[in-house]
């Protein structure tokens, strides 16, 4: 779950059997974890969170795609897949799009990234937060210590790139974390120096985004 930075990871459409990217455009994790907490969608199993934007739920109102996830036509999707998002032609042509301009995925080739930290319990604190912060964080470590509950297991990750331990962008969700009592994993500051391509500033490119997903999944 989380922005594009995580909808540039591979899924069960690039072969990756049993793994569905919820990746929103312009949106956040929380986007999908409001769904799930209103019912909307299924709590899956296993749900990896993106930390990087977890942020933005601090100042900003919901995204057009946590939106649409709360109506009746997106709710008929989900039950016939061919009347989803995924199947709309106008979603075929984006992603074929999408994947000309920055390449396509294969969890097939590649390896992934060689790391020497794995996801961990938060012990301390991570600083202080104003009143609106702790709110947003509080709520949402309800949502995660509700889903936990109900039999997922979840992981707070940061993706590449990495940011400044002393930001609220890497502060927050590690924070959430502590509160729900769920694991944190910086991996954008575990992966060497160099081994990590970008399209931009903030989107990996295919085979950076691929060895991203092998590690989580390793």
């Amino acid at each position: 779950l989380g922005s594009s930075m995580t909808g540039r990871l591979p899924d069960r459409t690039r072969g990756c059997e049993g793994v569905a990217n919820l990746g929103c455009d312009g949106g956040s994790a929380l986007d999908a974890l409001g769904a799930m907490d209103a019912g909307a969608i299924p709590a899956a199993p296993r749900l990896i969170i993106e930390g990087n934007t977890l942020f933005l739920g601090v100042k900003f109102k919901e995204s057009e795609v946590g939106e649409a996830m709360h109506s009746r036509w997106f709710r008929t999707g989900i039950e016939v897949p061919n009347l989803g998002a995924a199947g709309r032609p106008s979603s075929i042509a984006y992603s074929l799009l999408m994947e000309r301009k920055v390449g396509g995925t294969s969890v097939a080739e590649g390896e992934g990234f060689k790391v020497d930290t794995r996801p961990a319990m938060v012990s301390g604190d991570a600083g202080s937060f104003d009143a609106e912060e702790n709110e947003m964080i509080d709520h949402t470590a309800g949502i995660l210590r509700k889903l936990v509950a109900g039999g997922s297991r979840i992981t707070i990750v940061m993706l590449p790139p990495a940011e400044d331990p002393s930001s609220l962008k890497r502060r927050l969700p590690e924070e959430m974390a502590r509160r729900a009592e769920v694991p944190f994993w910086d991996l954008a500051s575990a992966v060497p120096a160099g081994e990590v391509r970008f399209t931009d500033r903030i989107h990996m490119d295919a085979a950076s985004a691929t060895s991203a997903l092998r590690t989580l999944l390793s």
